[in-house]
């Protein structure tokens, strides 16, 4: 079997580039041949550079021509790229993230591949109507044409993902497996040495939380206003990191409400960092918080969770679907509003060291769970039973 990842922004970095790479690492090492493609990019990535792992070929195109269409972009793909994903012969094509018309190439590149799709949380109703709702109506219409009709199956994040995608396109094929953490980020039983040594000992209480700051989605706005009401009835000092980079000008607006709360001195910002620094602060920290409003399955929930962090979730993200996470005892799950967060972040802080027991009693079960291994087993068995089909 050979399989081929097809990420076209995967040297941009992110949540979705990372989850390939892990899933592509992973596949490599049951001994699948794997590859990844993508477009080449001028700009930077997002945290750190990405990089084929061992095994693992990367197949980049550098685009011939380009059609801007808004915030997307259609790139053309010249007659030596395409031989050289002629010769990789890819079995199984397994496309990630969608309104990306560069995914409308795959069917007319590799049309004897059994196809697969990832939307990462794309077909989310909210993500349907809260922006491009027009192109996004135009996209779909279109590519179930080009694209969806040629699939072998859609791949869901989560259950809620699965009934998303279900909504969207009725009866087709779907199958559920989660994501592991980003490769970048993730401690190895192996090295957890290093996590014990980073470990605090001392009195304050230290909150995180990790991704792009977008104020709406990420829920941030709530965050701040629960954090504020907890700090109001904590009597021990209690800190917030926010680790990320800014999103739409989201900075601006968070740091405005942290003085309008007199939050300065307990909130502070890290900026875009890499995955290992990542690491460190969650091991520097005791309580990790994500209150989307909605979202499919952030890389830093996992990460969060497979680091042995305590954790409160709001029930709108797509990860506390699995019931095998949303009943962790070291887990509060729930609504995406303020005083619901309060007084969860009240009652874990009243509570931590109790939670940081159960975290450690869990944590052998939650690795299982977000294992790429595992994982990447599951897909390939699928992907076989998908192409035997087709």
């Amino acid at each position: 079997m050979r399989v081929l990842h097809w990420y076209p922004n995967f040297l941009g970095g992110g949540g979705v580039a990372n989850a390939v790479l892990g899933l592509a690492k992973a596949q490599a090492e049951l001994g699948i041949k794997v590859a990844i493609a993508c477009a080449e990019l001028r700009s930077q990535p997002l945290y750190q550079p990405m990089e084929a792992p061992e095994g693992v070929q990367l197949l980049s195109w550098k685009p011939t021509w380009k059609v801007q269409m808004g915030a997307v972009t259609l790139r053309g793909i010249g007659k030596s790229s395409r031989v050289a994903f002629s010769k990789f012969g890819p079995s199984v094509v397994h496309i990630h993230g969608e309104f990306n018309p560069d995914n409308l190439w795959v069917p007319l590149l590799f049309p004897r591949a059994c196809l697969v799709l990832s939307p990462h949380g794309a077909f989310h109703p909210v993500a349907l109507r809260k922006s491009r709702v027009l192109f996004k109506r135009f996209y779909i219409a279109l590519a179930d044409r080009l694209l969806y009709r040629h699939l072998c199956a859609f791949h869901a994040l989560s259950p809620a993902e699965a009934e998303h995608i279900q909504d969207v396109f009725g009866s087709r094929t779907v199958y559920v497996v989660p994501q592991g953490p980003s490769p970048y980020v993730y401690i190895s039983p192996e090295e957890e040495t290093e996590l014990v040594q980073g470990r605090r000992q001392a009195d304050d209480i230290r909150l995180i939380f990790v991704g792009r700051l977008d104020l709406y989605t990420k829920g941030l706005d709530i965050l701040l206003e629960a954090f504020a009401e907890a700090v109001r009835t904590i009597r021990r000092p209690v800190s917030l990191t926010l680790v990320g980079p800014d999103w739409k000008g989201s900075i601006e607006i968070l740091k405005q409400k942290i003085r309008e709360m007199g939050l300065d001195s307990k909130v502070a910002f890290t900026g875009p960092v890499t995955g290992t620094q990542v690491r460190k602060f969650l091991a520097q920290s005791d309580l990790y918080v994500h209150l989307s409003r909605h979202e499919g399955f952030p890389s830093s929930v996992s990460e969060a969770l497979v680091l042995g962090k305590p954790s409160i979730l709001s029930s709108a993200i797509g990860t506390v679907s699995y019931a095998d996470i949303a009943g962790l005892a070291s887990v509060k799950v729930v609504p995406p509003d303020k005083h619901h967060a309060a007084k969860a972040m009240i009652e874990a802080i009243e509570d931590l060291p109790q939670l940081k027991v159960k975290s450690e009693q869990c944590l052998e079960r939650v690795r299982e769970f977000f294992d790429w291994h595992e994982i990447a087993k599951q897909h390939v068995d699928l992907y076989k039973r998908f192409a035997s089909r087709s």
